[in-house]
């Protein structure tokens, strides 16, 4: 589906309008912000609501989004890609599978319905990365710990 169709279901009106009613709303979390999920969901238009009404946007990520390409309907299995800024940009339905990630800049990026089974990354910080809600980096170090005093 186009995002014609959002538009014409009125999201971003309706978003405007509980903002408007209730401004505590803009950066409520339920785990995420309303700007995070806008971004997820890939919806342009509540974003530039939401930014317009103020939301926080501490790393530019909805800017970035904003203002971003579209890409979509591409098959670029087997590319290489090098020094990428991926800052902001939001993944939905999207097959990295068996990729390797080097050196990549994923700061304030939002991936939904996203396979990365076998994915090898290195070289990375994973602060502030959530799963679901779950900040991932505070498992990972748990677990390092737990591996380091069982040998």
């Amino acid at each position: 589906m186009t995002s014609s169709w959002r538009h014409q279901l009125g999201v971003a009106n309706h978003v405007a309008r509980l903002v408007h009613e209730d401004p505590q709303r803009l950066n409520a979390r339920s785990p995420l912000t309303a700007l995070q999920l806008g971004r997820m969901c890939q919806h342009k238009a509540v974003v530039k609501v939401l930014l317009d009404a103020g939301a926080e946007d501490p790393d530019g990520a909805g800017r970035l989004f904003l203002n971003g390409p579209e890409v979509h309907d591409q098959n670029q299995a087997g590319t290489s890609f090098r020094n990428l800024n991926l800052g902001g940009a939001s993944y939905r339905n999207v097959n990295l599978g068996r990729s390797t990630f080097e050196n990549i800049n994923f700061v304030g990026a939002a991936f939904y319905n996203v396979n990365m089974s076998g994915v090898n990354i290195d070289f990375c910080s994973l602060e502030g990365m959530r799963i679901m809600g779950v900040e991932v980096w505070p498992l990972i170090e748990a677990e390092l710990k737990r591996r380091q005093k069982s040998t």
